[in-house]
């Protein structure tokens, strides 16, 4: 494992890091850049002020609290119960570059600094691990300690996170990849949501409970004052709910969301008796074909198309047609995933085109794509 590369798209995607398939179950685990930065800072040793700092999060004054929520969502999008085990699973899928500054053993690691290693790269806390292994936390912590001097890692909270990045790097871990498929013991896996793995890049979308709930409130057209007042809180903890659930799913927005959740089969499309052929016309198919790829009708009406208003109004007709809520688009794709409408086929990130190659309106649909190579950070 060396040098990084990390396929992307740009536009209103996010640009997103796809690792390596997994040997047993063949997904592939994907961060967005800025996950995917926030893992390789941390695994060299970086605080969550230093991340913030790194990354630009805040204006004047590093946002700790925000590094730490985007480190939460990579940990989340990588099944990792803890820092350790985030950076462990990340390097084995290809997601983190090896350590430049390593400092190679002249040995094997002893019996007690495999097991130790073992149980912490497994999301256990140093506590935990001496509990697991019938050792004293004081032992646990001096072979810990001894291990990191070796490796002439500095003293601070993130040199156990380092320890594993220089381990992986001297080849003293084993390289294949503990996915979640293998983790089912692991108490986090019971939060997890699993839809079915992209056709085209085997990435399978994976949501906690809530955000699951919160994509099927989006599904039912509900707005963000009712999903607020669903878990007990404002309309602007709705959005902020609604923006998690979107960032764990790399969608663009609310119609692309629901549109991965009914393709991946997070989302379950309800069962319509009507005939598609009376309710749905080519022009408002394609539209809508457009809409849940991440485009919104501005962005539509920007590349030669009609106009936003003569595209609303369009819609408009359209969802009076559906039965839907007009305001809400999202149960528009959600009841045409139920008419069989559209294609059950996940129009993931590895294939889907940015914004500049759009065609004007109404002649086809974009299908183009675009990769770049980023390289990683360093603290």
């Amino acid at each position: 494992m060396t040098n990084l590369l990390i396929p992307a798209t740009d536009g209103r995607l996010s640009r997103r890091a796809l690792g390596w398939a997994c040997p047993h179950c063949g997904e592939r685990l994907a961060l967005t850049w800025d996950q995917q930065q926030a893992m390789t800072l941390i695994a060299y040793g970086a605080s969550s002020r230093e991340i913030a700092l790194q990354l630009g999060l805040g204006s004047a004054n590093p946002d700790s609290t925000a590094a730490d929520q985007l480190v939460a969502r990579a940990l989340d999008n990588l099944g990792a119960a803890s820092r350790s085990q985030g950076v462990d699973i990340a390097y084995r899928a290809m997601l983190l570059p090896a350590p430049k500054r390593a400092t190679p053993l002249n040995r094997d690691l002893t019996h007690d600094e495999r097991e130790i290693m073992r149980c912490l790269v497994f999301g256990h806390t140093v506590t935990e691990t001496a509990a697991l292994l019938r050792l004293k936390r004081a032992r646990v912590e001096y072979v810990l300690g001894r291990l990191t001097a070796e490796l002439a890692i500095p003293e601070g909270p993130g040199r156990t996170v380092t320890t594993v990045h220089r381990l992986h790097g001297a080849r003293l871990l084993p390289d294949n990849h503990p996915c979640r498929c293998l983790l089912a013991a692991d108490p986090a896996a019971e939060r997890w949501v699993r839809g079915i793995p992209c056709p085209s890049c085997r990435v399978r979308p994976v949501l906690t409970s809530v955000d699951h709930t919160v994509l099927g409130l989006l599904a039912a057209g509900r707005s963000d004052q009712e999903i607020g007042e669903h878990f007990g809180t404002t309309r602007v903890g709705g959005t902020r709910r609604v923006q998690k659930t979107l960032w764990a799913m790399g969608a663009a927005g609310r119609v692309h969301a629901v549109d991965i959740g009914c393709r991946t089969r997070l989302l379950a499309p309800p069962t319509d008796p009507r005939d598609p052929r009376e309710l749905v016309k080519p022009h408002d198919l394609h539209t809508m074909e457009e809409l849940v790829q991440g485009y919104t009708l501005a962005d539509l009406a920007e590349h030669g198309g009609p106009s936003r208003r003569a595209l609303k109004s369009q819609m408009t007709r359209f969802y009076e047609r559906l039965g839907t809520n007009a305001a809400s688009p999202c149960l528009a794709a959600y009841t045409l995933h139920g008419l069989g409408v559209l294609p059950r086929e996940h129009p993931c990130q590895c294939g889907t085109p940015s914004r500049d190659d759009l065609p004007p309106q109404p002649n086809g649909t974009a299908d183009g794509s675009a990769t770049q190579d980023y390289g990683a950070l360093q603290p």
